[in-house]
């Protein structure tokens, strides 16, 4: 008898949860901001040549938590805690490099000589560069990064939102202007976006 009537007084809560409104507002809202979160995750596990989107991506994706924070802390702090903590796990100097070898991306947010972006290409060109081009891999890095006009042709401008990653591949000047960075980027931008992703690239390049 007991167990009938707390089955009915469980079957009565669930009723007034199912239909109310908000908790359908917070469902909805909950699959609005894990969503992305879950493409991300499924991203880092998967064997695809998408290492150049994984940093802009996620940040992407944290400024969009940010957001959320600063409309309502109590509610959305958790969410941006657990999301920080598990960027820390995937996203490493050679994915923001990567971000930078996009031509596109770098256009956008005017990337620049800066601090920030040097000291990425000196942790770059010290884990995955061989001692014997990393005089050269730093000169086309510094035309690249400068927007030279042997490597930024007006014909490369244009084709740069459209043909990335195989940009650097088919870049018709390339082999003549920056080959030793084309060499690299090719090999940097060719490597699945995985957890595993930068043990296995410091492998590849030091068995080369």
């Amino acid at each position: 008898m007991w167990k009938n009537f707390d089955r009915s007084l469980q079957l009565q809560e669930l009723e007034l949860i199912i239909g109310n409104l908000e908790f359908w507002m917070g469902l909805m809202d909950a699959m609005d901001i894990l969503k992305p979160l879950i493409q991300i995750f499924l991203l880092v596990n998967r064997e695809r040549h998408a290492t150049v989107y994984l940093y802009e991506a996620m940040e992407l994706i944290k400024d969009a938590i940010k957001r959320r924070v600063e409309d309502d802390e109590a509610k959305y702090v958790q969410v941006l805690s657990l999301f920080e903590e598990r960027y820390q796990r995937i996203v490493n100097e050679v994915h923001a490099f990567a971000a930078v070898l996009n031509p596109s991306y770098m256009s956008r947010k005017n990337v620049t000589a800066s601090s920030e972006i040097m000291k990425l290409e000196d942790y770059v060109e010290r884990q995955l560069v061989k001692e014997k081009d990393r005089p050269a891999f730093m000169g086309d890095f510094t035309m690249y990064i400068r927007k030279g006009r042997s490597i930024f042709t007006e014909d490369a401008t244009l084709v740069s939102n459209s043909m990335h990653p195989s940009w650097w591949r088919r870049h018709p000047h390339l082999e003549d202007s920056a080959p030793v960075l084309q060499k690299y980027a090719v090999a940097i931008l060719s490597h699945p976006c995985s957890i595993s992703f930068h043990g296995r690239l410091v492998d590849d390049f030091s068995m080369e």
